[in-house]
This record gives structure tokens, sequence and C-alpha cells, in this order.
């Protein structure tokens, strides 16, 4: 797997760095409006991956996989392996956004780049069986659809009162983002067995 990471590594590696200096610039900038870019960047960094994987098809990659000493186990787990990475790095930038630009206390801080983090996740867990049975270009539209699902609740939560801590104008902290955090990894787990099996189906 470290070899596949090493790939994805090199085929990402400009839009990998510039993203990051994108979520860390959003991060310390104060965002007043109703959608905060440094969580839309949080949850589009973790992301990435999807790009892989158009790459991939376009090369014909689960042609060549086999030649190679790699399953399509290794595969699947390394897209999640590299999502979960991206979205705790990205996640850390808002919590150094956070925390030193004094606009939150250090636990405020990680208790928002928990929940961001754990948003990404959760996307991400979703959104991958897809990819890996449907396809990139016929998975979008599933994409698009979690996307718009997510923007509406999230919005909805916003417009509701509540007695929760707006940090950076982030969605309220409810005290339970650890929770939701570890919540989120066993999803991700689940979501790569999912994976898997349906990546095989496609490879048949």
């Amino acid at each position: 797997m470290k070899g596949l990471l090493y790939k994805d590594y090199l085929v990402l590696r400009k839009s990998l760095w510039s993203m990051l200096l994108l979520v860390a610039v959003f991060c310390l900038i104060p965002n007043d409006g109703v959608f905060n870019l440094s969580l839309f960047f949080v949850l589009y960094t973790g992301l990435l991956p999807v790009s892989l994987l158009a790459y991939d098809e376009r090369a014909h990659w689960e042609k060549l996989a086999p030649m190679l000493p790699v399953t399509l186990r290794d595969i699947v787990r390394s897209k999640y392996v590299l999502g979960f990475f991206l979205t705790l790095a990205a996640g850390g930038l808002l919590f150094l956004g956070r925390a030193f630009t004094g606009r939150a206390s250090f636990s405020e801080a990680a208790s928002a780049a928990l929940g961001a983090a754990a948003l990404g996740l959760v996307f991400q867990a979703v959104l991958y069986p897809f990819l890996f049975r449907l396809g990139v270009e016929k998975g979008r539209l599933v994409m698009g659809g979690i996307v718009a699902v997510m923007v509406f609740a999230g919005l909805q939560v916003r417009l509701l009162p509540s007695g929760a801590p707006l940090v950076g104008n982030d969605l309220p902290l409810t005290g339970n983002e650890p929770i939701l955090f570890a919540a989120a990894v066993v999803l991700m787990l689940v979501s790569i067995r999912i994976s898997e099996k349906q990546y095989e189906k496609r490879a048949r």
C-alpha cells in the first residue's frame, strides 16, 4: 500500500499543496457569512482521492493493477487512508486558525476541528462506495446529491435557534464532537468493507 500512496502523492502533489494552502488561508480569515469557507475546504480536501479515482479510470488502472503486487483491496484502502489523513490535516489547520488567532479557546477550536473532520469523514464514507461501484463519472451525480443534502441540512442547523456557541461562524458546538468523530471513524471502517465488495464486483 505504501507504493500506492506514493503514486497517489506524485499525481496529486501540486493540487494537494495548493488545497492545503487554501485551507490555511481561509482558516485565518474571519468569515461572517452563512457558509464558512474554512469548513468547506476541510470537507473538500478529503475528497481529493476522487480526482485520483478519475485519473485511474482514464489510465485504465484496473487493468494494470492485476499485473502488480497489489490487490483491489489495497487500491480501495489507499484512497480511504489518503482521504482520512487529508481530512485530519485540514482539520488541524482549522484548529490552528481558530486557536492562534484568538477567535476561540483551545477547547472550542479543537471541538470545531473535530466536528468539521467528522463531517468530512461521513461525507467520504457515504460517497466512496458509490464511486467504487459506479465509477467517477456516474458517481458525480451521487456526489452532487450528497453535497446538496449536506448544504441544505447545514443551512437548517444554522437558521435554527440554539443555545450552543458558534465558533468562528462554524456549526454549533455540542460538546459531543469527540464522540461524533469516533462514530465517523467507525463508519469509515464499515464503508471500506462495502467499497471493497463493490469494487470487486465492478472489476469482474
